[in-house]
Parts: C-alpha cells; structure tokens; sequence
C-alpha cells in the first residue's frame, strides 16, 4: 500500500475518532463556537480570513508595498 494512502487513512481513522467524540461530548461544540466568535471578534468569518492570510503573506514576504 503506497504510503500516501496509508497517510489518507490514518487522517480518515482520526477524523472519525474526532467526530464520536464531539458526538458523545456536545459541550465541546459550544465551546469551540465560543472561541471562534471571540476570535473573529464581530468579524465576518470571510473577513478573519483574508486578515490571515494577509498576515501570512506579509510575514513570509510575500506581500511588497511599493
């Protein structure tokens, strides 16, 4: 089996693993809402992004301001 597929799977195996647990424990999912909302603080999530990836851009030098 090439390793890549074996890679494919094991990111499958704990996906699904990720997904029980959210399942069995909701207080999870209302605690990650919670972080997102304050880390978009008031932000569109499209917004939080393109921040991000300005930010990145800029960081590895990719952006020049003439």
């Amino acid at each position: 089996m090439p390793i890549a597929h074996k890679g494919m799977l094991q990111a499958a195996k704990a996906m699904a693993c990720t997904a029980i647990t959210l399942m069995d424990n909701p207080a999870f999912i209302e605690e990650a809402k919670k972080e997102w909302q304050e880390h978009l603080e008031g932000r569109s999530m499209f917004h939080s992004f393109l921040r991000m990836l300005l930010l990145q851009s800029f960081n590895k030098g990719l952006l020049i301001f003439e």
